[in-house]
């Protein structure tokens, strides 16, 4: 059902060009143009020497290799704890919580990056980043007690997350690069991300 309902909603929402949000080419691009700001192996070495580039990628191997083994993990711990249904009652909770605080929190980046340029977004992702360890530790350490302790930590859990990579390290990761080869700056970070949950699935 909700593939379908996702599917109806595609149809009337409007797809701009590729790269018109960018503000600095939303005046110069259209459909046309638009071919030329994607995926090029050609910008691949400019992006590796960008040292900025490679701090922004460091951190989310870091981050993500324990998040996504802790991920696969949590369902066998789910299981342990012999909820039955009450399990999806709890994971819908934590992407409810995702999901809002990937609404909220990219809109607060942006308020926060222009008051403190420099460092207000990067702030945010490390208070999200602290945040996320008591909540995810409380989770896992009183999530037998009860569905309403699970509720209230995954929902915490959920929004300490998107914090870091919505209001964060997401739009960082593009910011650094320049709008003509952000396009492969993304497909480059997505392909990271990839790589990690690969490691995760052989560990």
């Amino acid at each position: 059902m909700l593939s379908a309902l996702s599917g109806l909603f595609l149809l009337v929402i409007n797809d701009p060009p590729r790269g018109s949000s960018e503000p600095e080419l939303s005046d110069v691009i259209t459909e046309e143009t638009a071919q030329q700001y994607a995926f090029k192996l050609s910008d691949l070495p400019t992006i590796a020497r960008i040292r900025s580039w490679w701090w922004v990628a460091s951190n989310q191997m870091i981050d993500n290799i324990p998040m996504m083994v802790t991920y696969g993990w949590a369902f066998t711990w789910l299981n342990s704890l012999n909820m039955g249904d009450e399990a999806f009652i709890f994971i819908g909770l934590l992407t409810l919580g995702m999901m809002s605080g990937h609404v909220l929190f990219g809109s607060l980046g942006d308020v926060v990056e222009k008051r403190h340029p420099n460092r207000g977004r990067t702030t945010m992702g490390l208070i999200g980043s602290i945040l996320t360890i008591p909540t995810l530790t409380a989770m896992f350490a009183f999530g037998d007690r009860g569905l309403g302790f699970l509720m209230a930590f995954g929902l915490m859990a959920g929004l300490s997350l998107s914090s870091v990579d919505t209001g964060a390290r997401w739009p960082i990761s593009q910011g650094i690069l320049y709008p003509e080869i952000r396009g492969t700056g993304c497909y480059r970070y997505a392909q990271e991300k990839g790589q990690i949950c690969c490691c995760r699935s052989g560990l």
